[in-house]
């Protein structure tokens, strides 16, 4: 599901009391392309990179606490990125991995030019571009169904729409799109466990990745090939979650 070209390429700030290299770097490698913006003694970027041979075309994403990422480029400051000063928010983690794995593969699909890709990329991400917001992605959906090829304003509100975070409640309402295409098949005590879990989730009491089992679990239960096929029950590979930035001892 995410292959070699799939891969989001994500800028790492390591600063003096901020970020560290260290083996969650090595580990998130894996999966992402790396590329090391170190911030020396005098306060400036220092480009480098601990993994040759990654090519860098495009940052999706940027890792850093808020004091490093200040002493980047102005232009850094449009891009997405992730604070993770102290203990990393495990729901922050999540929706950044979203936003950047899914500009990756919108860039995967765009080399292949195949017909309908579009389309194609449109119906898997259907819900979870709904979660980041839902005019947006209706507004992506018509150009998709355009008769005229839109690739380039096509990828400009993707990239809009991946530059914040998602809303709750846009969470929430996507959530429960997908939970009613099983709602008339399953057990009554099975929606009223589901419902009340998501009512917790609505009200920040638990993360989305424990909402996001719940809906694999329905899908294995009651298969529907739709539903089966949207990137929202695995926006990103799980053993990300596990990955924490490390920070360095502030002085």
């Amino acid at each position: 599901m995410f292959g070699q070209d799939s891969k989001p390429i994500i800028a790492v700030v390591l600063g003096k009391g901020g970020l560290k290299s260290g083996l969650w770097l090595e580990k998130l490698a894996v999966f992402c392309k790396i590329f090391i913006i170190q911030i020396n003694a005098q306060g400036m970027a220092v480009f480098r990179t601990e993994f040759p041979g990654q090519e860098i075309t495009e940052i999706d994403g940027f890792i850093g606490d808020y004091r490093s990422l200040a002493r980047c480029p102005a232009s850094f400051a449009e891009a997405v990125k992730i604070d993770p000063q102290g203990t990393v928010i495990t729901d922050k983690w999540d929706d950044f991995l979203c936003r950047i794995f899914i500009r990756a593969e919108w860039r995967d699909y765009l080399r292949g030019k195949e017909e309908g890709l579009m389309q194609k990329f449109q119906k898997k991400h259907k819900y979870l571009l709904m979660a980041f917001n839902p005019g947006i992605k209706n507004d992506m959906g018509r150009l998709a169904a355009a008769e005229e090829i839109y690739y380039d304003r096509y990828g400009e509100l993707l990239k809009r729409i991946t530059r914040f975070p998602a809303k709750r409640g846009n969470q929430v309402n996507s959530i429960q799109h997908i939970f009613g295409y099983f709602s008339s098949e399953i057990r009554e005590e099975e929606k009223k466990l589901f419902l009340n879990r998501l009512n917790d989730f609505g009200e920040g009491q638990v993360e989305i990745s424990e909402i996001r089992r719940g809906l694999k679990e329905l899908c294995n239960k009651y298969p529907h090939s739709y539903i089966q096929a949207q990137s929202f029950l695995e926006p990103f590979p799980p053993k990300l979650l596990l990955i924490k930035p490390e920070q360095s001892s502030r002085k």
